[in-house]
């Protein structure tokens, strides 16, 4: 998205997908967050990069589960604060 409408801004996860035992249905998949980082670029083609942004590092504390895959898209759940679809295709 854009900073203010001037400059590029993007902001890159990583993080391992773990499986999580369930006790009703088959086990699940989660999201562990391991580092995250932060590009903007300026004009004239200068970046400027932060390592694990302190707003990235609050969102990636909670785990993220795969609740559901179909057809490409994936749904993810982020605690108990909400869900996030992803369409990988």
């Amino acid at each position: 998205f854009l900073l203010g409408i001037l400059f590029p801004l993007t902001i890159q996860w990583w993080g391992e997908v773990q499986v999580v035992p369930r006790k009703k249905q088959e086990d699940g998949f989660r999201i562990e967050w391991t580092r995250t980082e932060m590009e903007i670029t300026l004009p004239f083609g200068k970046k400027i990069v932060k390592e694990n942004p302190e707003m990235s590092t609050k969102l990636s504390s909670t785990p993220w589960d795969i609740e559901k895959l179909d057809e490409g898209m994936i749904c993810f759940r982020r605690g108990d604060i909400g869900h996030l679809v992803y369409d990988s295709k």
